[in-house]
């Protein structure tokens, strides 16, 4: 089904390098094409997905109603032009739909191409569209890498490499 996620496993389950990689819905068109050279800006492209989901009520290329191949949901995000999300909901601000849509250029280097970039250009929708400004502060790399030391001392324990996840777990305490 489409909901799964996508690419081949080995014997020992483990995702093989060099294929595409993603769940159909949100996957950014080079992550089907060689996962290898997709990198931070395939999350923008599905931030961008996500952000057509929630503004809509549905994903730009299925409705989410119909079960279909992931195949034929990830031909349509590699070869169709993304639609408006004003086609779906008139009243979705046009710069927020603008936004939307860049996010979810076929081509990477013409997305935004950082989170720290996506954010700016976010807040400053907000304050054109609610007439004030964001007020929640930009979070502080040393908090965000704290986070991230984190996550992966959480996935290494989940791979059984306790050692190496305890020494992420005691990097990030030096941080805090």
């Amino acid at each position: 089904a489409a909901r799964e996620a996508v690419g081949p496993r080995t014997l020992k389950g483990q995702t093989q390098f060099g294929v595409g990689l993603g769940t159909a819905e949100y996957g950014a068109p080079e992550q089907w094409i060689d996962a290898r050279r997709a990198d931070h800006r395939a999350d923008i492209y599905a931030l961008g997905m996500t952000l057509f989901e929630l503004a809509t009520g549905r994903r730009a290329f299925d409705d989410g109603r119909h079960d279909e191949p992931a195949a034929a949901i990830i031909a349509r995000h590699m070869t169709e032009p993304v639609p408006d999300p004003r086609s779906f909901r008139a009243d979705v601000p046009e710069p927020l739909a603008r936004l939307i849509v860049r996010c979810l250029e076929k081509e990477p280097a013409r997305r935004p191409q950082s989170a720290r970039e996506l954010r700016g250009m976010l807040a400053a929708l907000h304050q054109e569209i609610t007439g004030k400004p964001l007020e929640r502060a930009e979070p502080r790399a040393v908090d965000l890498r704290a986070e991230a030391l984190n996550n992966r001392a959480v996935s290494l324990w989940d791979l059984g490499r306790p050692d190496q996840a305890h020494a992420a777990w005691a990097e990030a305490l030096k941080l805090a």
